[in-house]
């Protein structure tokens, strides 16, 4: 449930309708959280972007649904320099028992020679509240004022291993060279990312989802 600048987690009651509200939160800058999914234990995840004066962060809550926040775990992505250079993914329960949300943001160079740094990362945590913070992928790109270059970030169920993702990198934009677009997937298990191209991938196409075949 969101209203103007802030917004609530609510539990409904399947038979009564009763609703119960398990965790609220205010921001002046309205954004709120960004993502919820439950573990097979019945802990809910619930994902939030946050900022405070100029800086923000990504938080993963732990919500019991019997009532009250278990956990919260936060990262910090330090100066908000331009509105989207950050951002926050949409988050998967893994066959691992983890919860991953991967979240990107970009870091700029000298306005004499505009260009910017991308970092795609991943915030792993348990339903007991245990985290790690994975190192994905990170490269240098054109000035992009809009934010990371990086679009379509999916992931899917490596098994009980972890995950595999998949994403599209821009390196350039064609202002001033090429545009250079790139695939890359990884396996993400054990605290680190196996990096690789996506194969059969060519610069024009669309989004790439991994699913499930049985």
């Amino acid at each position: 449930k969101s209203e103007e600048n802030s917004s609530s987690v609510v539990r409904l009651d399947g038979m009564t309708g009763q609703a119960t509200t398990l965790h609220s939160r205010s921001s002046d800058d309205g954004w709120g959280y960004s993502g919820l999914v439950a573990h097979p234990d019945g802990t809910v995840f619930v994902t939030s972007h946050e900022a405070e004066g100029n800086n923000s962060s990504v938080s993963v809550i732990g919500l019991d649904p019997a009532g009250g926040a278990k956990f919260t775990v936060t990262r910090p992505l330090g100066e908000v320099v331009t509105w989207g250079s950050q951002v926050l993914h949409s988050i998967i329960v893994a066959g691992d028992g983890n919860a991953y949300v991967p979240y990107t943001y970009a870091e700029y160079g000298s306005t004499a020679e505009p260009f910017q740094w991308n970092y795609l990362k991943l915030l792993r945590v348990s339903s007991e509240g245990a985290s790690a913070n994975i190192d994905v992928y990170d490269w240098v790109s054109t000035y992009n004022p809009d934010g990371p270059m990086v679009y379509d970030v999916n992931m899917i169920t490596n098994a009980d291993q972890g995950i595999l993702a998949t994403w599209e990198s821009i390196y350039s934009l064609g202002w001033d060279k090429p545009t250079e677009v790139r695939w890359h997937m990884a396996v993400v298990g054990g605290g680190g990312a196996s990096v690789g191209d996506l194969p059969g991938s060519v610069e024009y196409m669309d989004s790439v989802a991994p699913v499930l075949q049985l």
